[in-house]
């Protein structure tokens, strides 16, 4: 991540000389290892907050203060790297997503908001995917140019990343865990229908409903769309859920059904 990333993603000397590997943030199932801890909601709030190692090992350790110093260090410290010299714009659009995980994001709309040319927030936007910071994901369509052209959703790449903003709202914290548990790259929209994640060569959809009770109404575009073989739906390890053809996954979960995915890819 970070430093790291950026410069082995540029052709330099070190070609052929290195092999890249891509070592994540900890998986529920290891952070429960750190921890000592047995499989609940509860915990698995707290591993959402507590994903990067150190955080783990060390619960006393802050994790507003060690993911600041993480994200400042890309934004401020390796911008320099790709030749982005306004490091404070940038921190402003990954404020921006971190507040507001999951919604529609429209190149157009932003750019005029924040004064900045649509060319240099496509470049800011980059910068902070190559920098494992945020997450993007393309609405999805049978049509390949038609993806391309589509509005699309940022979310921080993973949970713990919420706390640079100090974001708690739960719901929309948990999309983004989905996105990163479930490693999202479409979600689905049309005329206001939507699907929170989809998984085109699987036909797989996900919801997530962090709620004490979901009905049919909630959740319609996914009992609706025809392309979808296996539709789940996240949610509460207490919430009832009593929907043919579609099944239920708790936060704890997440992980088995990640696998599961990858089995069939």
């Amino acid at each position: 991540a970070g430093s790291s990333s950026l410069e082995l993603s540029k052709p330099s000397a070190l070609a052929g000389r290195f092999v890249e590997f891509k070592l994540y943030p900890l998986t529920y199932s290891e952070y429960k290892m750190f921890r000592g801890i047995p499989c609940s909601d509860e915990s698995y709030k707290e591993y959402m907050f507590k994903q990067l190692p150190l955080l783990a090992i060390y619960p006393s350790l802050e994790p507003k203060e060690y993911i600041k110093s993480v994200v400042e260090k890309v934004i401020y410290g390796d911008i320099a790297k790709v030749g982005i010299k306004n490091a404070e714009e940038v921190e402003q659009i990954f404020r921006l997503i971190s507040n507001s995980p999951g919604e529609i994001f429209s190149l157009s709309e932003i750019s005029r908001e924040f004064g900045i040319n649509r060319n240099t927030l496509s470049k800011y936007l980059l910068f902070l995917e190559r920098s494992y910071l945020i997450r993007k994901l393309y609405n999805y369509s049978g049509s390949p140019r038609k993806i391309e052209v589509k509005a699309k959703k940022y979310y921080p790449f993973y949970s713990s990343l919420h706390s640079y903003t100090s974001f708690h709202d739960f719901p929309k914290l948990m999309e983004t865990e989905v996105a990163f548990q479930l490693s999202a790259e479409y979600f689905w929209n049309r005329g206001g229908r939507e699907i929170d994640f989809v998984f085109p060569k699987l036909k797989i959809g996900v919801e997530c409903k962090m709620r004490k009770r979901i009905d049919k109404t909630r959740i319609r575009p996914l009992l609706n769309a025809g392309f979808l073989k296996e539709r789940y739906v996240v949610t509460y390890s207490s919430t009832p859920l009593e929907i043919e053809g579609v099944k239920k996954v708790s936060p704890c979960d997440l992980e088995n059904l990640h696998n599961r995915m990858c089995k069939n890819c």
